[in-house]
């Protein structure tokens, strides 16, 4: 084994070497501390200010920033370390742009008056907008009365601050031309407060930016959210729930809960994969200090959880990118390496299952990975507690308890890109954070089964998080833990029969929790959800983007706990 390691570390020495490895810039002039950008025309006093204020906070640092000509958006610039664009710009460039993520956005609001009558019915039905239309567009005024069913007639008047995009964002979500959009038109949101507040029964409509009060990030006074029946069934369910506050609303914009007409995204882009380290760590600043020129430009932040999430996802990225690589390493480099790497491991992994052979293992750690996604394909091997947070421990002979994740979830969220795990020595308990799976930055928080003290950690797992794909219940454990009380805990931890009879429960509710994802965002999932003849996709989640990661956790994690 030491002999296969040495000849694979000597291979990799060999081949770094190689014209391949040492790639730099397309027009090779780029400098490692110079970043290139090509931003919108709409966009571009906003760009400049990023660049002037990373340039002043990292000395030697230059920014170069141009505005994109009269043509558009030219991918194939390589001039340009990365892209600034609209919503627009990345609709146009279907494959063009290689990577992509979203640093802001503008986000427009109904809103009504904190003294209307109906604000707490409202929180509950909320209005479809299908109302909402009557109200904005229909050519005769509406009544309180029809929009909630009940015998009130109080007119419900339309009010918009008068603005292109403002108007432009309504007459999407309505589904009808901006020519038809009614309502009175203001010219300011001030004017739009203090209208609604003249007049409590009316609704507004405006940017979101406009509404917030910068120094106690909270809703301006007077004014409330006006909750979105997305599917028209007259209540907010679930995944409709997110406008008791400031906070709980940007958390919902992200994970995409509101309706994607209201608003547009800010994107970064890049024509390469991934993009080169110095333009990752100015887009890595963006997500940071330089979300304060979002505000003052008029556009919103992101919200504290996304922000993490897209750092780490920019971590992850910036991982794979060798220093002085320029635009990335080529194709034919990770080629050539991936092509060894696989070699070698094949290699390595006969003789080390032929020296293994030998040993004799509990049927608890079986190998059972499968390529078919159903309530058949899940094995629960024998001799091994499951918990209902999706993890598993089991007792050696040596007292302690080896945890790791079920073979459902694995499935469910595809290759594992990183876990981020305690150390050795910490005490953890029962429903407590245990471990981090991540996905090239889309992460879920996994639960201990049991309570004691971190006695060991599987190393392997640093170098290839994967293993807990190919090998959840054997080579994919994650910790060796000494239990501290055992026989309490397993009386809350299901074997045998038990355990399959609820992960078959779990698939079950799994196709409920799909139908709903289907039903939120439409064909944006149909693809990587259902295969032909409706089944349901091995490795699902991977294709899907934060919010339906967030979903999983409180559906199907959190509430094992």
């Amino acid at each position: 084994m030491k002999k296969i390691i040495l000849f694979a570390a000597c291979l990799l020495l060999m081949t770094s070497n190689s014209p391949g490895l040492n790639a730099s810039s397309p027009d090779g002039n780029h400098d490692e501390s110079t970043v290139n950008v090509i931003s919108s025309p709409s966009l571009l006093k906003m760009v400049k200010e990023w660049a002037s204020g990373y340039s002043m906070k990292n000395s030697g640092i230059i920014v170069n920033v141009s505005a994109a000509g009269p043509g558009g958006i030219k991918w194939s610039d390589t001039n340009a370390s990365i892209f600034f664009v609209s919503n627009e710009d990345i609709e146009k460039a279907g494959e063009d742009i290689l990577w992509k993520m979203s640093v802001g956005r503008d986000i427009f609001v109904p809103v009504v008056s904190s003294g209307n009558p109906f604000a707490n019915e409202l929180l509950k039905t909320g209005l479809s907008p299908i109302e909402l239309s009557t109200v904005f567009s229909a050519s005769e005024r509406q009544i309180w009365g029809s929009l909630l069913g009940i015998t009130q007639k109080s007119p419900a008047q339309g009010y918009i601050v008068n603005d292109t995009y403002t108007i432009s964002h309504l007459a999407s979500f309505l589904k009808t031309d901006a020519e038809k959009i009614n309502g009175i038109t203001l010219e300011s949101s001030q004017e739009l407060i203090k209208a609604l507040e003249n007049d409590p029964y009316g609704i507004g409509f405006c940017r979101l930016t406009d509404l917030i009060d910068m120094e106690k990030q909270e809703l301006a006074h007077g004014v409330l959210f006006l909750p979105v029946d997305i599917n028209n069934n007259n209540q907010l369910d679930y995944f409709e729930q997110i406008y008791s506050d400031l906070n709980s609303f940007m958390h919902g914009v992200w994970i995409g809960k509101y309706p994607k007409e209201l608003y547009s995204n800010i994107f970064t882009a890049s024509s390469v994969y991934p993009p080169d380290e110095p333009g990752l760590l100015f887009i890595k600043w963006i997500l940071t200090d330089g979300q304060n020129s979002l505000a003052e430009n008029g556009y919103a932040t992101l919200e504290s959880g996304e922000v993490l999430s897209k750092t780490a996802a920019i971590a992850d990225l910036n991982s794979i990118t060798l220093p002085g690589s320029g635009n990335g390493i080529r194709f034919g480099s990770i080629l050539w390496i991936l092509i060894i790497i696989t070699a070698v491991s094949v290699i390595a992994w006969l003789i080390y299952r032929f020296t293994m052979l030998t040993v004799s293992e509990s049927p608890a750690f079986e190998s059972i990975h499968r390529t078919v996604f159903s309530d058949k394909s899940l094995i629960l091997p024998k001799g091994i507690f499951i918990d209902r947070s999706h993890t598993w421990a089991f007792m050696e002979k040596d007292g302690f308890v080896r945890v790791g994740i079920d073979d459902f979830l694995q499935h469910v969220t595809g290759n594992i890109t990183r876990i981020i795990m305690k150390n050795t020595g910490e005490k953890v308990r029962k429903g407590e954070t245990l471990f981090t799976l991540s996905q090239n930055g889309k992460q879920l928080l996994i639960y201990s089964p049991v309570s004691g003290i971190i006695t060991e950690r599987n190393e392997s797992l640093v170098s290839d998080p994967s293993i807990v794909n190919t090998s959840p219940y054997n080579e994919g454990w994650v910790y060796k833990v000494e239990p501290e009380d055992w026989l309490k805990e397993t009386r809350l931890l299901m074997m045998g029969e038990n355990g399959l009879t609820w992960i078959k429960n779990e698939i079950s509710r799994l196709k409920d929790f799909l139908a709903t994802l289907l039903n939120t965002h439409g064909e944006q999932y149909t693809r990587v959800v259902l295969q032909d003849g409706g089944e349901i996709r091995e490795y699902l989640l991977e294709e899907m983007g934060p919010e339906a990661w967030e979903e999983f956790q409180t559906n199907f994690i959190d509430k094992g706990r």
